[in-house]
């Protein structure tokens, strides 16, 4: 099997192109002319140079298409399928329209695989990581139970729904970053620029200094002296981070700290019972059996902490016990999220529990990120006059001082 880049007319005499996985360039004329479209020009390309290999497989040189791009597709399908048209019919439509190459070389492998007889889950789990392991799973019950247009539907509002939180939270964290920022690189510019040329005025002067003038002075030598080496520092404190969230153990204490944290601990916890709530909806509303929602939910919830609780959950539920306990004994869901987990188990109604528990933590985290917010802000702004203003004053006092010594 090769990778080849292909140009050809479609019915309505659109110039299209893209890539397509093939035993030869005779076989991709073919397939192309059943596709209807006429074919212009194949020539064969490295796996390195394809981006269907990038759907599979990612790397660093090569990005698949964005999880909005994913959404935005799955709603399209849902829509088309809706109308009428065939699962590769829809397809072929979503493959003739203009869209980033990455997505549309997607589409184009999805059809590929549907002509060779595979199912739509499996086509879109041979797509690597573009397509989620809930989703094609979502996608194989609901092709099994032929409600493929409906699960489609609920995958894209779940998927927008999560989208549509995560935008109003990275919005809300953006201007108080933004402050952080700026704070930062005036303080900097200050100690690193401005402040070397008033040490020269006042040392020339000879006048005496006062402290706080001079522990401005020490800060803006100490940090001309070792800015590198604080750079570079920080720099490594990141990268070891980073690689240390790797490691299971010492990811699970982050996060339980970060739990117990007044303020961020209730956002966390928030968003954790949105996406375990929202996803465990979803996954029921499709067909799934509760153990594996419960499962493929625990694999959508990104805290390791709730992780564990949910995996102990699916262990009591495949041992005929009570799958909610476990949860309780984690005390990371709040007792609202359990007792309504209860009611709806008792009741038959889990799903419509689960549904209604993400909107009233949807709304719990909306009013929760204000509040910060309008605490944060005047914090930050407040903070950042008053340092600024310290360094002005400091420097101010010493001026005042050799114009006295002048005098």
């Amino acid at each position: 099997m090769g990778f080849y880049r292909y140009k050809a007319v479609d019915r309505y005499g659109k110039r299209i192109e893209g890539e397509i996985e093939a035993e030869s360039r005779l076989f991709v004329f073919e397939r192309l002319n059943e596709l209807g479209h006429l074919p212009v020009e194949v020539e064969a390309i490295s796996a390195e140079h394809s981006t269907l290999r990038g759907t599979r497989r990612k790397s660093w040189l090569a990005r698949g298409p964005s999880r909005a791009q994913v959404t935005l597709l799955t709603r399209e399908l849902a829509m088309l399928l809706k109308a009428g048209l065939t699962l590769d019919g829809a397809l072929a439509l979503l493959e003739e329209e203009g869209r980033a190459n990455a997505m549309r070389s997607v589409v184009t492998r999805l059809r590929y695989e549907l002509s060779e007889g595979r199912s739509f889950a499996d086509a879109l789990a041979a797509q690597g990581d573009v397509f989620p392991e809930v989703y094609c799973n979502m996608v194989r019950v609901a092709e099994a139970s032929g409600r493929l247009q409906e699960v489609l539907e609920q995958i894209a509002a779940a998927r927008e729904q999560e989208q549509k939180i995560r935008t109003k939270m990275l919005s809300a964290l953006l201007y108080p970053s933004f402050l952080v920022v700026s704070a930062i690189a005036i303080v900097t510019l200050l100690l690193v620029y401005v402040i070397p040329r008033f040490k020269l005025v006042i040392a020339d002067a000879g006048a005496e200094t006062p402290e706080s003038a001079r522990l401005v002075i020490a800060a803006s030598d100490w940090l001309n002296a070792h800015g590198t080496t604080l750079a570079l520092g920080l720099l490594a404190l990141f990268l070891v981070v980073r690689l240390a969230l790797r490691l299971e153990g010492f990811a699970h204490a982050l996060q339980s700290l970060l739990f117990r944290l007044p303020v961020i601990g209730r956002l966390l916890k928030a968003n954790m019972t949105i996406v375990f709530s929202r996803s465990l909806a979803t996954l029921l509303n499709s067909g799934i059996e509760l153990p594996m929602a419960l499962d493929l939910s625990r694999r959508l919830v990104r805290a390791r902490p709730a992780a564990r609780a949910i995996e102990a959950a699916v262990e009591a539920l495949r041992k005929g016990q009570d799958f909610i306990a476990p949860l309780a004994g984690a005390r990371l869901f709040d007792p609202t999220v359990i007792n309504l987990l209860r009611v709806g188990e008792e009741s038959g109604n889990l799903a419509e529990s689960a549904s209604y528990l993400a909107e009233m933590y949807e709304e719990k985290a909306d009013v929760l990120i204000k509040r910060i917010l309008i605490v944060l802000e005047p914090a930050i702004i407040i903070l950042v006059s008053l340092l600024v203003a310290g360094i002005v004053i400091a420097i101010l006092s010493a001026i005042i001082s050799v114009n006295d010594l002048v005098a």
